[in-house]
């Protein structure tokens, strides 16, 4: 939540449902709010759209997917590295100057 408004839409389903059966209410949910970004998981699965990509109807494919079964080591210790929780600006900066 910003200013009282959602900017991410996480929508969780059971282990065992497929997701591409729930794309169209996350369509759904988009239109409802003011939310960027969404997030539809199975816990397994995690799908990731912006707002744009679900309104427009043409491409309803994730912008980035992942499953757990088959993530190694490296990208979880990669997505903790980007987690707003341990993201440093200065770090990446330097990065991305010497890159």
């Amino acid at each position: 939540m910003k200013d009282g408004e959602p900017t991410i839409l996480v929508e969780c389903k059971h282990h065992n449902d497929n997701l591409d059966i729930h794309d169209s209410r996350l369509s759904k949910y988009f239109r409802k709010t003011k939310a960027k970004y969404g997030l539809l998981t199975n816990g397994l699965v995690y799908r990731f759209y912006t707002e744009k990509m679900v309104r427009s109807k043409k491409n309803q494919e994730p912008l980035f997917e992942f499953k757990i079964t088959d993530t190694k080591a490296a990208t979880i210790a990669k997505m903790i590295e980007d987690h707003k929780d341990y993201f440093n600006v200065d770090q990446k900066t330097n990065v991305a100057a010497t890159s």
